[in-house]
């Protein structure tokens, strides 16, 4: 089974859960038959250095664009709060 992901918030939290999932996939694979695949990425500023090769996955300037992506299964959003962008 596979499962599209986008991931909204890409800070310290968003970056760790993408290396996670990166690392373990193999893992995942073998104990669940599953495959975690991400399809999208976004956060506040594109051009910022983070823990994970940024090339690897399709940008979202605007994360809302991802609920039309029909690809995407599952939107993981780490932006917190209550309102802003978390409540969009």
């Amino acid at each position: 089974m596979q499962i599209n992901i986008g991931i909204v918030g890409i800070g310290n939290i968003g970056s760790s859960v993408i290396n996670t999932l990166e690392r373990n996939k193999l893992r995942y694979k073998k104990l669940y038959d599953l495959e975690i695949k991400i399809l999208g990425i976004s956060g506040k500023n594109k051009k910022k250095k983070r823990a994970f090769n940024k090339a690897n996955y399709i940008w979202y300037d605007n994360p809302i664009d991802m609920t039309t992506d029909h690809k995407i299964d599952l939107i993981v959003e780490l932006v917190g709060g209550s309102s802003g962008l978390a409540l969009d």
